[in-house]
């Protein structure tokens, strides 16, 4: 076959440029200029760019042929370029990228049938690329989808899996499944350093957005490598698990824990989880294991001759369902309901149950999580003190270990309030600053910090003393 070498620049001005051979241009740009210009490709040609950049000038649709590929080859010590005027969407049916120094987008790219990563990567600075029907061929270490800024790759993301080959500074895969009601077009890049307070995360953040932001529950593994990880996180003891940024309750964003399942592959270790619904940023955390149940609250309030037992998750992976117990006396309890839970979620879900005829007298009531597996976790408790003045100040389970649930109710004293710690000797071991609302306020202290031994607890306000109440550590 006839191969026309095109040296310097080439500008194609015509209405319609029919290609049927293969075209092989270097050392300078080839530009597609003039309103309304086409290249139409019949069969499957290359334009083999060698060294050389690439301009569109003529239009959004000026690439015609589903066989048709821009292919980047050469050794030239920078990137070659893709680019438009007037923000033109530069449209080959495939691209491929095989120059050891790469291409950077100067426009926006949609690739309708196959980019094909050999060797050198396309970075996509400030422009999308879009595949939203093509497909990926390739992507490794050595060749992949560079976001060093606010570019982002596009797929469309059904039932079967995904694959993003995109990075910055290294190789970051991201593989995604929607097995949500219906497909949706997917954009993912990765920023490098820190979004989170922790450096038990790695250095790495996936920010993935999807066009339609309802309807899709997905899988997400992300990769990452050895050099993406601080040494706070190569050292925690703590499982491995996907960190979101999301909403968390009302106006506030926080980093809620998705769980995952880790592993390795092709040289990377990766962490999947399930049940994603809300999206963008991601990282890799290490610093707590992962609890099937993220909750929020749990309380527990009068209504009529009634008690409401109301409690909120942020997140909830693989769980089953929840158990609501009650309790006269905080020791012994008895099953009231069992409710079942959402197994994945990353929205906040509310529940409530009623509890009919139990608003007389104090009442505890807590919550058992039962994880898919059988394992449970075991919330609360919390107090309800419907049609009684009495007052109270009390503490349970007793004896305990570190963590304590301190109740106390009197109508005559709220506001600022130190529990005082002392020892069988005496001595104030440790001091808590309280705030006392009204009503009966249930305190969980999650670590008392001390030994084994007895302890004699006493709450003080500027105008108030409490009993002192007896409490055994163990």
């Amino acid at each position: 076959m006839r191969r026309t070498s095109i040296q310097k620049s080439i500008k194609i001005s015509t209405v319609c440029a029919v290609f049927l051979m293969n075209v092989c241009a270097t050392y300078g740009q080839m530009i597609v200029t003039g309103s309304g210009a086409t290249i139409v490709a019949t069969g499957s040609p290359q334009i083999v760019l060698n060294d050389i950049s690439y301009k569109n000038e003529a239009s959004s649709t000026h690439l015609s042929g589903t066989g048709l590929t821009l292919k980047f080859i050469g050794s030239g010590i920078s990137a070659a370029t893709i680019s438009s005027a007037a923000n033109y969407t530069t449209n080959p049916a495939n691209v491929t990228i095989d120059r050891a120094n790469g291409v950077r987008l100067q426009g926006p790219v949609q690739v309708s049938n196959i980019l094909s990563l050999v060797n050198g990567k396309i970075d996509l600075a400030a422009y999308d690329l879009n595949l939203a029907s093509g497909t990926i061929a390739g992507g490794s270490a050595s060749s992949y989808v560079k976001t060093t800024s606010t570019g982002a790759l596009k797929r469309n993301v059904g039932s079967s899996m995904v694959a993003f080959p995109v990075g910055d500074s290294t190789y970051n895969l991201a593989e995604l499944t929607n097995s949500g009601a219906q497909s949706d077009l997917f954009s993912v890049r990765v920023a490098s350093g820190f979004t989170t307070s922790t450096n038990e995360a790695i250095r790495r953040t996936w920010l993935v957005e999807e066009a339609t932001p309802t309807g899709s529950n997905v899988t997400m593994r992300l990769y990452w490598n050895a050099a993406d990880q601080t040494a706070a996180f190569t050292s925690a003891t703590g499982a491995t698990f996907i960190d979101h940024y999301t909403l968390v309750s009302g106006s506030t964003y926080g980093w809620v824990n998705s769980g995952g399942t880790s592993g390795t592959s092709g040289g990377q270790n990766y962490i999947e989880t399930t049940g994603i619904t809300s999206f963008s940023p991601f990282t890799v955390s290490r610093f707590a294991t992962p609890l099937p149940v993220e909750l929020m609250t749990l309380d527990a309030q009068c209504a009529g001759e009634n008690v409401i037992v109301s409690w909120k998750t942020a997140s909830e992976h693989n769980s089953l369902n929840f158990i609501v117990e009650r309790s006269e006396d905080g020791l012994s309890w008895s099953e009231i309901q069992t409710v079942a839970a959402a197994g994945n979620s990353n929205t906040i879900i509310e529940y409530a149950i009623e509890d009919a005829g139990a608003a007389r007298g104090v009442k505890y009531y807590r919550l058992i999580q039962v994880d898919q597996d059988g394992v449970q976790k075991i919330y609360g408790p919390v107090l309800s003190n419907c049609g009684s003045d009495n007052n109270i100040f009390m503490s349970f389970p007793n004896p305990s270990d570190a963590e304590i649930t301190l109740v106390f109710n009197d109508n005559t004293f709220t506001g600022p309030s130190t529990l005082s710690v002392r020892d069988a000797h005496g001595r104030v071991v440790r001091s808590i600053a309280l705030e006392i609302q009204p009503g009966t306020n249930s305190i969980l202290i999650p670590d008392m910090e001390l030994e084994p031994a007895v302890y004699y607890l006493q709450l003080e306000g500027d105008n108030f003393k409490s009993p002192v109440l007896k409490h055994s550590l163990r």
